[in-house]
């Protein structure tokens, strides 16, 4: 189960050859997070005759290591990183660019709470129901226990 989530929005607009930039840092609550960034909405124009460019990627985030002494790592900026896990992280920072174009990104980061997530449709993996522990008629069992 998901018990915290934060998330922020950027936006940014780039005419000519230089490119916009645009950062967003969460805080987050220290523990293992899943941290994703994603578009929301872009528009591209032309510059001399090549198409605009635009990116969103995590850039660095923080976390503890094993000493407890806090340590901030630099991630590549590739934009095919849009989603990490990060054990132990405290703050996530995303990056946004532009170039001929408008963009609108979102950087999203939650973290799952201890224990068990709970069985899918009532079912757990053996196939027996979790109420009433019967099987199910599509399980292997079920069909060989009849």
């Amino acid at each position: 189960m998901i018990d915290w989530v934060g998330y922020g929005w950027m936006a940014g607009e780039a005419t000519g050859p230089s490119p916009f930039f645009a950062d967003l840092t969460i805080e987050v609550p220290r523990g293992d997070v899943i941290a994703a960034a994603a578009f929301a909405g872009f528009s591209m124009g032309v510059w001399e005759h090549r198409p605009g460019t635009a990116a969103v990627f995590l850039r660095e985030y923080a976390q503890y290591d094993a000493s407890g002494k806090a340590q901030v790592v630099d991630v590549q900026p590739d934009p095919a990183n849009g989603v990490f896990a990060i054990p132990e992280c405290f703050f996530v920072r995303f990056r946004m660019t532009v170039q001929q174009g408008h963009a609108f990104a979102r950087g999203l980061v939650f973290r799952f709470g201890r224990g068990r997530p709970p069985e899918r449709s009532g079912r757990s993996a053996t196939g027996r129901c979790a109420t009433t522990g019967s099987h199910s008629a599509a399980s292997p069992r079920a069909r060989t226990e009849s």
